[in-house]
């Protein structure tokens, strides 16, 4: 279903009826570890980081980062964000969201690709060093 949903759907993915519940759908799907790999098979990254990028609506896009922090608890799923540009989305996230809750969702998504030594490069390439120091400085406490 989810393969479909990314071809055939793909003009409703900036529909702000139906969109909310496309990211909300594969959010339910993610939360939970054992469905990670299918998830994965089935292109569920890819439709999450093209409903991110599409979609204006704010509920849509913390839905979809939430996907991508469920997703972050396992190593192929991590493989698969990161092939899929899903680490510079989040970082793109923590830049450029006003809403509170949508950065610090990028932020613990983050976590386990930071802690690993096979990302690391790929996030000091991407600029995440200055991501992450700017909220050493925010005003903002519960980002610090």
């Amino acid at each position: 279903i989810l393969k479909t949903m990314l071809d055939a759907w793909v003009v409703y993915m900036e529909d702000p009826q139906i969109a909310p519940h496309m990211a909300l759908m594969a959010s339910a799907f993610a939360y939970h570890a054992d469905t990670h790999e299918e998830f994965v098979l089935q292109g569920g990254v890819r439709l999450v980081i093209e409903l991110y990028s599409r979609s204006p609506v704010e509920h849509v896009r913390l839905c979809c980062l939430l996907t991508l922090l469920y997703l972050a608890e396992t190593e192929h799923a991590r493989k698969c964000i990161a092939q899929e540009r899903g680490i510079m989305t989040l970082l793109t996230a923590c830049e450029n969201e006003t809403h509170i809750d949508l950065v610090t969702n990028a932020l613990k998504a983050l976590i386990p690709f930071a802690s690993s030594d096979d990302y690391r490069p790929e996030l000091g390439q991407e600029g995440a060093i200055d991501t992450f120091a700017s909220f050493l400085f925010s005003e903002q406490l519960t980002l610090q």
